[in-house]
C-alpha cells in the first residue's frame, strides 16, 4: 500500500462540505454502478456506492467531475485513503493528488454557498 493509501481512521483537519448534483466519470476504469460524491474538503472528497475494485485500488485513479459551479468538466487524480463497508458498496475517502487550482477555487465557492 502506498503512503497515500494507509488504512487509518479518518482524521480530517480541514472542513468537510456536503455536495450534491455533481457527476463523476472514471477515466481509467469501467464501473457498472453510479458513484456519488457526498462531500468535499480542500484536499479530498468522499464518495458512496463505490464498488470494491475501486475502494481497494492502490494506484492513482483519474476522474472527471462536472456540475453547477464548475466550468465544464475538470480532471482530478485521486487515491483512496480510507474505506468503510456500507451494504453492497463502500464509502471511500479519496485524497486528491497534487490539488489543482480549480479545486481550491471550487472549494471556496462551495464553502461560501453552504453558509
Amino acid at each position: 500500500m502506498t503512503h497515500y493509501n494507509k488504512l487509518t481512521p479518518e482524521k480530517r483537519a480541514s472542513e468537510r462540505i456536503e455536495l450534491a448534483g455533481y457527476n463523476v466519470d472514471f477515466i481509467d476504469i469501467h464501473l457498472s454502478s453510479s458513484v456519488i460524491i457526498t462531500d468535499i474538503s480542500k484536499e479530498g472528497l468522499r464518495m458512496t456506492r463505490v464498488p470494491k475494485k475501486l475502494a481497494y485500488k492502490e494506484t492513482p485513479t483519474k476522474i472527471t467531475i462536472s456540475g453547477n459551479f464548475l466550468s465544464g468538466s475538470q480532471n482530478l487524480t485521486i487515491i483512496p485513503c480510507w474505506r468503510k463497508r456500507n451494504a453492497l458498496y463502500w464509502d471511500v475517502g479519496f485524497y486528491i493528488h497534487s490539488v489543482p487550482e480549480f479545486w481550491k477555487r471550487f472549494f471556496s465557492i462551495i464553502k461560501i454557498r453552504s453558509r
